[in-house]
């Protein structure tokens, strides 16, 4: 691993060789298409696919030797996060008078809101995931950004997660736009991973910091029926009081917020997979029963599951999901 810090104006005298560039690939921005586009911007070439909280951009910065300094966009920068992957190349950012230096293979995460500069010493190539601040709040995941960059130190995990979204990325451009939603969601729930290995994770006790280390929690553990107060609570190292009045301080209940966020994996479910069964549905979201998980659903979306499903089934499923009901109506039954 590289990211090694230097302090001063940058790694070596000063003088910037004919190789040396900026890049700002927050111009990357205007590739908001569900499909894939092609954008050149300053010499650097971009390739884009979004889903909904998140959206990956592959940036390719040739070897010209020219400035490619670029506008920042201020309200994206604001409401996303960068994860930067190094696939070839070497590259300097510079933040708070260090020099943090990356290689091919370095991952690092970035807050694009705050002031640093970007030095590409040589032809690059980085894949960016922008992923969204509120998205992550949502599930959880509490962070401090004391600075723009924190490189990502190396461990098992990381690795794992490194080559699955590589491999992702690899088929991004022939993968359909409903695959690519749900892998958003997937390596959501899987950031925290990135920022606990780049030391930005906060994982203080006071009631701010409470809240967001509990639902990260509960949704790691959507599916598991025997998720309680006292579990959680156990998980924390505080005490129920504390967790509950955490909550509450927020207008919630741990239980309350972990019931509507199966509720809304189980909206998810059907209106992805319009043909699974109710009661896979229900043991996927962690209720106890379909009748209780049937009776919440309908309480909160005003239908029952199966109606929220049709609702959502494509004609040819329609057709096909009649047939089967018909077919089984007319079978013979055994005596």
């Amino acid at each position: 691993m590289m990211h090694k810090a230097f302090r001063g104006r940058g790694a070596g005298s000063g003088q910037r060789s004919p190789f040396d560039r900026q890049i700002g690939i927050e111009s990357m921005e205007q590739t908001g298409q569900l499909n894939p586009s092609y954008v050149a911007c300053s010499g650097a070439v971009a390739s884009s696919r979004r889903s909904a909280q998140i959206f990956i951009t592959n940036v390719e910065a040739g070897s010209e030797g020219r400035n490619l300094a670029t506008a920042v966009s201020r309200r994206r920068s604001e409401r996303y996060l960068r994860l930067e992957i190094v696939r070839r190349g070497r590259m300097t950012i510079e933040q708070n008078g260090e020099t943090l230096g990356f290689r091919a293979g370095d991952m690092l995460l970035l807050d694009p809101s705050r002031k640093f500069s970007r030095t590409l010493r040589e032809s690059t190539h980085i894949s960016v995931l922008h992923i969204s601040k509120r998205a992550l709040e949502d599930r959880g995941m509490s962070y401090r950004f004391l600075r723009a960059c924190h490189p990502i130190h190396e461990t098992e995990d990381v690795a794992a997660l490194r080559a699955l979204l590589l491999t992702f990325i690899h088929y991004l451009d022939n993968a359909s736009d409903a695959l690519v939603e749900r892998l958003g969601h997937h390596f959501l729930d899987l950031m925290d991973v990135m920022i606990e290995s780049s030391g930005a994770l906060d994982s203080g006790r006071g009631a701010k910091a409470i809240v967001p280390r509990a639902t990260r929690i509960i949704t790691c553990r959507l599916a598991d029926t025997n998720l309680n107060m006292a579990g959680i609570a156990n998980e924390l190292n505080v005490s129920i009081s504390s967790l509950t009045r955490a909550f509450r301080q927020r207008g919630l209940s741990p239980m309350r917020y972990a019931y509507e966020l199966r509720l809304e994996h189980a909206g998810r479910l059907l209106a992805q997979t319009p043909t699974l069964a109710i009661q896979d549905v229900a043991c996927r979201c962690g209720f106890a029963s379909p009748a209780h998980f049937s009776r919440l659903f309908k309480k909160k979306h005003g239908m029952t599951p199966r109606e929220y499903a049709n609702h959502h089934e494509s004609p040819q499923e329609c057709e096909a999901t009649e047939a089967t009901e018909a077919t089984e109506a007319t079978a013979p039954r055994e005596a």
